[in-house]
C-alpha cells in the first residue's frame, strides 16, 4: 500500500505540474516581463525533477512523463532511470536556474518557493544519489556559495542526550511545514 501511494502521489505532482507547464509557453506573452516566465518556468522543472528522482530512488525504471496525459496518450513505457536522471538534470539547465532570485522574499512568499540556491541543491542532491560525484561537488559549491549570508546551518550538539531530540537541530518551517 505504501509503495502504490508513494508512486500515485508521484505521478499527481506531475500532472499538476504539467497542467502549468504545458500552457506556459503559450502564455509567455501575457507576463509582465519575461523574467517571470523563466523564473516559473525553472520552479515547475525543478518540482518535477524532485518527483522523478524519488521515483527513480523506489521504483528504478518509470515511465517518463513530458506533458498532461489524454485518453489518446496515457500508455507511457519505462523509461531507464539513468535516462530520466540525464533528463532531468537537462532540464534543469545552469541559465535557466540563473533567472531564479537566490531566495525569494520571505515575507511575502515564506518558504513556498524554490530560490536559485534551493535549486542549486536540489541538482547537487541528484547528481549525488546516482553517483556523479564531481557534478554534485560542483553544483554544492554553487548553492554553497550563493547561501552566504542568506541561509545558515542550526549546529549539531553532539554532548549528552536526554532524549531523541535535545540537541538535534529544529525541523520548525522547513520547506514551508512547520516541523517539531
Amino acid at each position: 500500500g505504501l509503495a502504490k501511494e508513494l508512486y500515485s502521489r508521484i505521478y499527481k505532482n506531475v500532472g499538476r505540474v504539467h497542467l502549468v507547464l504545458d500552457k506556459l509557453d503559450e502564455l509567455k506573452d501575457s507576463f509582465s516581463d519575461a523574467e517571470t516566465y523563466y523564473q516559473l518556468k525553472a520552479e515547475l522543472l525543478c518540482l518535477r525533477a524532485f518527483n522523478y528522482d524519488l521515483g527513480c530512488q523506489h521504483f528504478g525504471d518509470i515511465p517518463f512523463v513530458e506533458r498532461s496525459l489524454s485518453i489518446d496518450n496515457y500508455l507511457t513505457p519505462r523509461m531507464p532511470r539513468e535516462k530520466v536522471i540525464d533528463r532531468i538534470l537537462s532540464d534543469m539547465d545552469d541559465e535557466l536556474l540563473d533567472h531564479l532570485p537566490v531566495a525569494w522574499d520571505y515575507k511575502q512568499w515564506g518558504h513556498s518557493r524554490i530560490g536559485r540556491a534551493a535549486a542549486y541543491t536540489l541538482k547537487a542532491r541528484i547528481c549525488l544519489n546516482w553517483g556523479r560525484f564531481e557534478e554534485a561537488a560542483k553544483y554544492s559549491d554553487k548553492a554553497i556559495e550563493l547561501s552566504n549570508g542568506i541561509y545558515s546551518l542550526t549546529a549539531l550538539d553532539t554532548g549528552e542526550y536526554t532524549s531523541h531530540t535535545v540537541g538535534e537541530p529544529s525541523a520548525a518551517k522547513l520547506f514551508g511545514f512547520e516541523g517539531e
